[in-house]
Formats: structure tokens, sequence, C-alpha cells
């Protein structure tokens, strides 16, 4: 069962979805990259909470139409944001997740100004595919000053 979304969430989710972007589950995501390349997901919360989504659900589209990107968008559903966290290290939101044919470009999170949006997609998009980062956990060994015993 999927997690209802927020009141304040579903209208801008709708105005996304009305433009032909899909609302995917993060099981699907890999599969919906590998179809059509390059790929764009908006990952986003909810907009009572942090306002700055209802801004980056503005902002991604206008990016997608004057930049001259080549990434078809989705939508992340927000119910996956756990699992998000654990497979691409995506900690802040919004976020914009970048993959090409399945694998990991990079995320931009938090909103910024219009010419670094352009340039730090650029940046993303010239990079090969990587692992995504990993969720920061300090590992120490036993004999590590103030391990455990």
């Amino acid at each position: 069962m999927t997690a209802p979304l927020s009141a304040a969430l579903t209208p801008l989710l709708a105005r996304l979805t009305a433009r032909g972007w899909p609302l995917l589950r993060l099981a699907e995501l890999d599969g919906f990259s590998r179809q059509h390349g390059a790929i764009v997901a908006f990952c986003s919360d909810d907009p009572t909470r942090l306002p700055e989504v209802a801004d980056a659900a503005v902002i991604l589209p206008e990016l997608l139409k004057d930049g001259g990107f080549a990434l078809t968008p989705c939508l992340l559903h927000p119910a996956d944001n756990a699992a998000l966290q654990a497979q691409y290290g995506v900690m802040k939101y919004p976020a914009f997740l970048f993959l090409r044919d399945g694998g990991y470009l990079g995320t931009l999170a938090g909103l910024r100004g219009w010419g670094e949006y352009q340039q730090d997609i650029q940046a993303v998009l010239a990079r090969p595919v990587s692992r995504p980062p990993a969720i920061g956990i300090k590992v120490a060994s036993p004999t590590s000053p103030g391990a455990c015993a």
C-alpha cells in the first residue's frame, strides 16, 4: 500500500504529471532510466514542512525547457524517500537525481541560483556513471581511539 501524499504535495505533483512526467516508485527508476537514457527524477517531500519543494516544482520544468538538456523527467514518489536515502544518499529535499542508462550521475539538493543550476546540471551530465555516494557511517577498528572493547 502506498502512503498517501500530503494535501500540499498532491497539486504540485499533479501539475507535473499533467505535463506527462510519470510518478514512479524507486523500484521503477532503474528501468525507466534504461528505457529513456539520461533522466532527472524530482525528489520531493511535504511542502508544508519544506516550502522550497514548491519552488523546485516550478524551477525544474523551466530549467528543462530553457536549458536544452537532453533529459527525460520523472517524479519519485515521496513514500520511497527512506529507500532513496539508502540507495542514492539523498538526504535533503527538494533534490534532482540524475541517472543515465540506470547508472548514477549525481544529485542536486536544495535550491540555488539559475546560473548555478545551469552549470551544475552541465557538470553532472558530463560525468561518467559512478557508484552512488554511501551514507556517511563512521567505521572504526577495535584499536581506534574511542572504540568499544
